[in-house]
């Protein structure tokens, strides 16, 4: 099977990371090739053989003609779109070229018109599947197969852990302010716009003993700080996963969660806020002293078993035989 991925960024993150290693196992069965934003290129597997492209508007013309030419020239089984702008620009060439398109909607998205038209609709959380009715897949996200035989049991742990993207959405504020009633360490691992806002709110609380914030690291880092960690707290408002706590559920962190993506299927209840708001985050952090009491073991082999990227990327690839079959 010949697959084209098609994903456009400024930056490499989240979804180019998920494309990158879905492609990477793909690869071993398939032909897989990737259109990106040149920008962005050298980021992805030097194995894998990638298209560079602008990142074009959604109204640009000369994106109907690197697509149609690049299609015409690839002659793949499937087009696989990542996000509503990738999958408006391949709306577009569908008035000149039949093909088999799949599109994946990465998160919550308050308009959905664009991924009508694809073939096929892919949704990484169960939050999705309102959106759509029927017409979706719900195939979650996996965790970095990096992790794939760790088990980080450690008897000294030294914090608390939270990570993602420094922006509003993840509600690092409201974390932090909860977090004056706590006696552990916080540490806070991620970069974006809200990074100084979230270091003046710690220094005005009078926190900066207890609060540490540290840009984004690299993935092996990233592997130590899991190993030193109490247990991974996620704040966020929204989430399409969230795949840090897939990794940590992995590596056999426990974790403690707004109600967002998966939570609800993956920890206990008394786990799990009721919101995103400051009181119910608060009120949630009380068990922050009852975690030993849950057995999570049988969590994490679930989580390494189900949400490894060969399980899913099975799943993915009975959606295109699906697909190819029916065409």
């Amino acid at each position: 099977m010949k697959i084209i991925h098609y994903v456009l960024s400024d930056r490499y993150a989240g979804i180019e990371q998920h494309v990158n290693e879905l492609a990477v196992e793909q690869s071993k069965s398939n032909e897989v090739l990737i259109i990106t934003n040149a920008k962005i290129k050298k980021y992805f597997d030097k194995n894998l053989k990638i298209i560079s492209s602008h990142n074009f508007s959604r109204r640009s013309f000369s994106s109907i003609f690197f697509l149609l030419k690049t299609i015409k020239d690839e002659k793949p089984n499937i087009v696989h779109t990542h996000g509503s702008k990738t999958t408006h620009l391949i709306n577009r060439i569908k008035y000149f070229l039949s093909f088999n398109h799949v599109a994946t909607i990465h998160g919550i998205k308050s308009n959905v018109k664009v991924y009508l038209k694809a073939d096929v609709i892919i949704g990484v959380s169960k939050a999705t599947q309102d959106l759509f009715d029927n017409k979706i897949n719900i195939i979650e996200n996996w965790y970095n197969p990096i992790f794939k035989n760790e088990n980080f049991f450690n008897s000294n742990k030294d914090y608390f852990l939270s990570i993602g993207r420094l922006e509003k959405i993840k509600n690092f504020d409201i974390l932090i302010k909860c977090w004056a009633s706590q006696k552990d360490k916080l540490l806070i691992i991620g970069s974006g716009p809200e990074k100084a806002k979230l270091l003046n709110l710690i220094k005005d609380l009078s926190m900066g003993e207890q609060i540490s914030i540290i840009d984004e690291v690299n993935i092996e880092d990233l592997k130590k700080y899991y190993q030193n960690a109490k247990a991974l707290i996620v704040a966020s408002q929204k989430e399409g996963g969230p795949r840090v706590a897939l990794e940590a559920l992995a590596v056999g962190i426990p974790v403690m969660s707004t109600p967002v993506g998966h939570m609800n299927d993956l920890i206990p209840t008394e786990l799990i806020s009721h919101s995103h708001s400051y009181n119910d985050l608060k009120i949630l952090l009380k068990n922050i002293d009852i975690l030993d009491q849950f057995k999570f073991n049988s969590i994490y082999e679930y989580v390494r078993k189900e949400y490894s990227l060969k399980n899913k990327c099975c799943e993915i690839d009975q959606v295109y035989n699906s697909l190819l079959n029916d065409s």
